[in-house]
């Protein structure tokens, strides 16, 4: 895992700006940045969660993260197999995860990182089943009749 993870990992607190945590992510061109009170990480947040839960309901970027981040943090040991980094991805259906060492956060797993370290069918496998359902309940018909420039 060590060779896999990004490290050293880029880490918020939870009173900065919905703007600080935007610019932290264009500074080190990350989309995923664990949050922390007092040296504990207490949640995560991504740039998605940046834009559904607070700038397309018009927050003020002043506004302190604290409230748009996902507390439920998911993580294994970095001396986990790359199976059960996949089924856990999987269960919770994330695409990034916190990698520990005796309970520190030492790095993070995208799993896009994951493309050059596996092999194409378990890394497809994972995708579908991430992506299962996720936000649609049901299939909507997306058929065109015409296409115009």
């Amino acid at each position: 895992m060590k060779k896999i993870m990004s490290s050293p990992v880029i880490v918020g607190k939870i009173d900065d700006s919905i703007s600080h945590i935007a610019n932290l992510m264009k500074q080190y061109n990350i989309g995923f940045i664990p949050i922390a009170r007092n040296n504990k990480i207490v949640g995560v947040i991504t740039d998605r969660d940046l834009v559904v839960k607070a700038l397309s309901n018009h927050v003020d970027s002043n506004t302190t993260i604290e409230n748009y981040i996902t507390h439920n943090v998911i993580s294994i040991e970095w001396n986990q197999s790359i199976d059960v980094l996949l089924k856990t991805m999987e269960t919770y259906q994330i695409k990034r995860i916190l990698i520990t060492e005796e309970n520190k956060v030492i790095g993070i797993i995208a799993f896009s990182d994951l493309l050059n370290h596996i092999h194409a069918n378990s890394l497809c496998s994972t995708l579908k089943k991430i992506e299962e359902n996720q936000y649609f309940s049901t299939e909507e018909n997306l058929e065109i009749d015409s296409f115009y420039l």
